[in-house]
């Protein structure tokens, strides 16, 4: 996969040059700095919500995977991904999401 993956980004930037790749790096940045936050974010979430039972250990993994979602895409809309805001956008239009 990796080989595969470095014979399709050469062959991109030979046929369409560095402009293909515009953005890239501001793109990577703002994933990475949305995955850190929603890291921090599930694991207090999971720590708060731990506790001796079952039902605690469940709630516990529930909380930190909605905990990392909410703030992975909060970061990401937040540091103005454009791709997200399309998405938004498109779910407003189709009446499933509000605001």
């Amino acid at each position: 996969m990796t080989l595969a993956a470095a014979l399709m980004l050469h062959r991109l930037s030979a046929s369409a040059g560095s402009r293909a790749f515009t953005g890239v790096v501001a793109t990577c940045g703002r994933a990475v700095a949305a995955a850190a936050a929603a890291v921090v974010a599930g694991l207090v979430a999971g720590a708060v919500l731990s506790g001796p039972g079952v039902t605690h250990h469940v709630a516990a993994v529930l909380g930190a995977g909605a905990a990392t979602a909410v703030v992975y895409l909060g970061v990401l809309h937040g540091l103005g991904d454009r791709q997200l805001k399309r998405a938004f956008t498109a779910m407003r239009a189709a009446g499933v999401a509000g605001g």
